[in-house]
């Protein structure tokens, strides 16, 4: 019985380490990409054409009961949407908020240019049981 714990409670660690290690890493990669994204600005900050200069989400794949963000960023807009509708949005450069989704979900942004022109993105966050 002794062995069986210690086996249980070892493979319990292992996998609560494994996700961490990979949380860790997929934040990393957002962080780069965030950064990479902040450095390109000034050449996108010409023009009026409305621009979904990013959307995504940290992590990118969630266990049930557990929570994440998702970020936006457009550029030229006047109004800015999303599907299914999580929380109000506004146009702004960069901006990231809480969500906890039940099931994996498609999320759709949309962008709308002073123009009336619509741009649109979306991604499905994974939410493992």
């Amino acid at each position: 019985m002794l062995v069986a714990t210690v086996i249980a409670v070892g493979y319990a660690a292992w996998v609560m380490i494994g996700r961490r290690v990979e949380n860790r890493r997929i934040e990393e990669r957002d962080q780069r990409l965030r950064a990479a994204a902040e450095r390109a600005l000034p050449p996108e900050l010409s023009g009026t054409e409305v621009k979904i200069l990013q959307f995504y989400a940290m992590p990118g794949e969630l266990r049930a009961g557990e929570k994440g963000k998702i970020c936006y960023g457009v550029l030229n807009a006047r109004a800015v949407r999303m599907e299914p509708a999580v929380e109000a949005l506004r146009p702004v450069l960069s901006r990231c908020f809480e969500i906890a989704p039940r099931a994996s979900t498609r999320y759709t942004l949309t962008a709308e240019g002073n123009d009336g022109r619509l741009v649109s993105e979306s991604f499905v966050l994974k939410v493992a049981p």
